[in-house]
């Protein structure tokens, strides 16, 4: 079995949005994309499983992986993160996890 390649959608803002990815990213350097902005603002994450020919949307998984880091560290959420975990993960789940920091 292949390992998984993930692809981002960014949102660079007046340059325009792109779409990058690599073999050798892991699921956990997504979620530092996401939470660094590294890479921009990130607007959709893709999983890529060659060996099965499929590709899944897995932007709410990398959304959950994220807030799961966070309340387990029991840290503050950054302002421009919480915006993307409120888009994939609901008011609901954002405010408790803002609330638990």
């Amino acid at each position: 079995m292949l390992d998984p390649v993930y692809f981002l959608e960014c949102d660079h803002g007046k340059a325009g949005c792109d779409f990058t990815g690599d073999r050798e990213w892991t699921r956990r350097n997504v979620a530092d994309f996401v939470v660094s902005g590294e890479k921009g603002k990130v607007l959709k994450v893709l999983e890529a499983r060659e060996d099965e020919h499929r590709l899944t949307d897995v932007t709410e998984d990398i959304a959950r992986d994220i807030a799961d880091r966070f309340y387990a560290d029991r840290e503050p959420v950054p302002y421009e993160l919480q915006s993307f975990l409120h888009a994939h993960l609901g008011v609901t789940s954002t405010r408790n996890l803002v609330l638990a920091a």
